[in-house]
């Protein structure tokens, strides 16, 4: 069987116009950063608070989201995020952003790949 993991943090979007908050997950403070980015421009909210779940989700809502994030190269900042497919740039997760040199982690084919798709999508 697989192994379950816990969720580090749980952030809390503002009320929706139904009332309703939305939750975002992270298990890392880029990920935060991720999140608040995503809320921002797909969903129109503001995430309200973070909540963590485990001591290391203490250490990050401590710290709070990661500032070193910048624009993603593979997408320029550009990606989608929405209902029908969930994020179309694989390195930035569809908010735009990913951390300095994350694209060392492929080879160069990959990357050329990636920026095809994203294009072509």
């Amino acid at each position: 069987m697989g192994r379950s993991q816990t969720i580090h943090v749980v952030g809390l979007g503002e009320p929706g116009i139904d009332g309703a908050q939305r939750m975002f997950y992270a298990m890392s403070r880029a990920e935060m950063a991720q999140q608040v980015e995503i809320a921002r421009r797909f969903e129109h909210i503001n995430i309200v608070s973070w909540y963590s779940q485990t001591k290391t989700g203490e250490k990050m809502t401590e710290r709070g989201p990661s500032t070193r994030l910048k624009r993603c190269r593979i997408c320029n900042g550009k990606a989608r995020y929405g209902t029908v497919v969930r994020y179309d740039c694989p390195v930035c997760r569809g908010s735009g952003l990913s951390m300095p040199g994350n694209e060392k982690r492929w080879n160069d084919w990959q990357i050329r790949e990636m920026k095809k798709e994203f294009e072509a999508a």
